[in-house]
């Protein structure tokens, strides 16, 4: 029952207020608590940073026009955005952002261990993980361990909280479910890492793409306009900024390949409609000569001239193997002749892909290498175990090259013997 004021008709509020004032020291408890609490939340909770950004979806020139006249006439309401529309479409596809992952690397974590919460370290992580086993490998595969450093040298990698802690060494191999991987720190002063731990995540390229295809939100900014808005959500907003900039360029650079595959296809439509015409002026002059043939007309030069054609064909394809073994050639004597070790030429025209990659692999550590040197000595032992590596390289490479050398020596012996036969004919 409601107290009343005996002064007047009034409630009573100190009567209402007396039941809480007995109970104030565990009011002010709470509120304390409660602040406590939240400040605790601000300050470990994860915070989610907004990236905006506007690009403009340029048509071919005739749909624009029919489709803005249509526009104007009140015709196609709601409809006329239906090219924005799809090109929206091909802006978020799957294929994108698995382009978009491999080119930036997001399948691939690294994060620093704290008491309560993890953070990522995006923009300048404490180390580089160089990748040894084969692209395909690193996209499908799902491996988390952790690393502890322990010295300026050494460092403990262990799969969970379970397994035993393996020793390494920055520069060595490390193999964690079959993909072999070298870590390098990124920092010249390695002191400042002893004692931190890290996890290390790598997923499929595929996951982390449907992951950010999910996340990112794209829409047109008014009914018919051709301006489209682009926004995504993530804790680290630099690399936010660099997921919506490079899909942007994917897409781009995508357009532009795709206006030159059609001309491609328009050329090759035109070079084999006139293959066609040829192939039947050939049919003509043939039946022609199988006349004179049939009544013992004969034409030797016309036999001479397919003897100089095939001969021709036979020596453009003799220079291009003489030309790769040439490159083959000064290739292996370069790789022979080094002391030191340095970066290798690359996209050279051998067209041997196991030498090009082993060439690129080479000169990723020999840069890592170097890079090392400008603040360390060779007796470190980071240095040490990038040499090692280095020169099991060197090996593979000059075994790479002995075999390509065979193989193209063995393809001009055979077009010679070839060029050899023609001539004869043509003598």
């Amino acid at each position: 029952m409601l107290s009343t004021n005996p002064k007047g008709n009034g409630l009573d509020y100190q009567a209402l207020l007396r039941p809480y004032f007995r109970s104030w020291k565990w009011l002010i408890a709470s509120c304390l608590f409660a602040i406590m609490i939240a400040l605790v939340y601000l300050r470990y909770a994860t915070p989610e940073y907004e990236v905006k950004s506007k690009i403009q979806i340029i048509l071919e020139q005739n749909a624009a026009s029919e489709l803005s006249a249509f526009q104007d006439l009140g015709i196609l309401s709601g409809e006329g955005n239906s090219k924005i529309e799809d090109e929206i479409e091909i802006l978020n596809s799957r294929t994108n952002f698995i382009d978009l992952v491999k080119k930036l690397g997001l399948n691939v974590k690294i994060e620093s261990v704290g008491r309560i919460s993890d953070s990522e370290l995006y923009q300048n992580p404490p180390f580089k993980i160089s990748f040894l086993s084969p692209d395909s490998t690193v996209f499908n595969s799902r491996i988390n361990f952790t690393i502890n450093v322990v010295s300026e040298s050494a460092i403990l990698v262990t799969k969970s909280k379970d397994d035993e802690m393996s020793e390494h060494f920055f520069g060595s191999m490390i193999t964690v479910d079959n993909v072999e991987m070298i870590i390098t720190p990124s920092s010249e002063s390695v002191s400042n890492l002893i004692g931190k731990t890290y996890k290390i995540s790598v997923s499929p390229v595929t996951d982390v793409a449907q992951k950010y295809q999910a996340k990112m939100n794209i829409s047109i900014v008014s009914q018919f306009s051709d301006i489209v808005n682009l926004s995504l959500k993530d804790p680290v907003e630099e690399k936010a900024r660099d997921i919506i900039n490079t899909l942007i360029q994917i897409y781009n650079d995508n357009g532009i390949q795709d206006k030159k595959t059609i001309a491609d296809r328009t050329s090759d439509f035109i070079n084999d409609r006139i293959a066609e015409i040829s192939e039947e002026l050939s049919s003509v002059d043939g039946s022609a000569v199988q006349y004179k043939s049939s009544r013992g007309i004969t034409d030797v030069a016309s036999q001479a001239n397919i003897n100089l054609n095939v001969g021709a064909e036979s020596q453009r394809q003799l220079q291009d193997v003489e030309m790769q073994r040439s490159i083959a050639y000064s290739m292996r004597d370069l790789v022979e002749s080094q002391d030191e070790f340095d970066v290798l030429p690359t996209n050279i025209g051998l067209s041997d892909g196991t030498v090009a990659s082993t060439v690129a692999r080479y000169n990723q550590m020999v840069l890592e290498r170097n890079r090392l040197l400008e603040s360390s000595n060779r007796r470190n032992p980071i240095i040490v175990n990038l040499d090692q590596e280095l020169g099991a390289l060197k090996q593979t490479l000059q075994s790479s090259l002995a075999s390509t050398t065979n193989n193209l020596d063995l393809q001009a012996s055979n077009i010679s013997g070839q060029l050899r036969r023609i001539n004869s004919k043509l003598y």
